[in-house]
């Protein structure tokens, strides 16, 4: 699977004036694809992520970040360790949604940031076609909804956003049926059955519809 084939994700990511040459703290790095991003522009980074295993991939290819990373099992809700007032912007990578308790999590947010921080969200919309595709066997529509009442309820001073797509493509039917069981698994049946309007030995594309959002505290 190859991810962003247009390159208008990252395109959007290093045009981020906010981002340049500030203390970032990236929440749900995951396996580090946006973290590679952040760490060409940012003058320090922390990514943090519950799941050890994503985080053991991402501090792997330490040859792929041009600055010092350093990678913390945190959730978004309990960041303990890191300081009041003392990052630049935080940045949720596709990663509010996921949270329990998304208002914890902004709240937190806001408790790291120094005066006149930023807080920039990506989060995948529910009426994409990658989201339609998944909704027999990860439905997200319903804490998609939540965390965007959360955003845009969040007391700031501005807040922004933009609508962009994201191109995901398969190299045929066998690699997206094996993306969609290592992340779903126990789905076989339904999966097989969106599956089957797909060729067998043709590229797939589906596009992410996504926003991001700038918050501006």
């Amino acid at each position: 699977m190859e991810r962003d084939t247009s390159q208008i994700e990252k395109k959007i990511i290093l045009d981020l004036k906010s981002v340049f040459d500030k203390k970032v703290l990236e929440i749900g790095c995951g396996s580090g694809y946006l973290t590679k991003i952040l760490a060409l522009t940012a003058k320090t980074l922390t990514a943090v992520d519950p799941d050890q295993n994503k985080l053991a991939i991402a501090r792997r290819d330490k040859a792929a970040y041009p600055i010092p990373v350093q990678f913390l099992q945190l959730s978004g809700e309990e960041l303990l360790i890191i300081q009041d007032n003392s990052v630049d912007v935080v940045f949720f990578s596709y990663s509010l949604h996921h949270h329990t308790n998304p208002e914890k999590a902004l709240a937190e947010a806001k408790r790291v940031l120094a005066p006149g921080g930023q807080i920039i969200l990506i989060e995948p919309r529910a009426d994409g076609d990658y989201c339609r595709f998944l909704e027999p066997v990860h439905d997200e529509r319903v804490v998609l909804a939540k965390a965007d009442r959360m955003i845009q309820n969040f007391p700031c001073s501005n807040r922004s956003y933009r609508v962009y797509y994201v191109d995901w493509l398969f190299s045929d039917k066998q690699d997206l049926l094996w993306d969609l069981r290592l992340n779903h698994p126990g789905s076989d049946k339904i999966i097989n059955e969106r599956l089957s309007k797909y060729p067998d030995d043709r590229r797939i594309l589906i596009k992410d519809k996504v926003v991001l959002w700038t918050l501006i505290l």
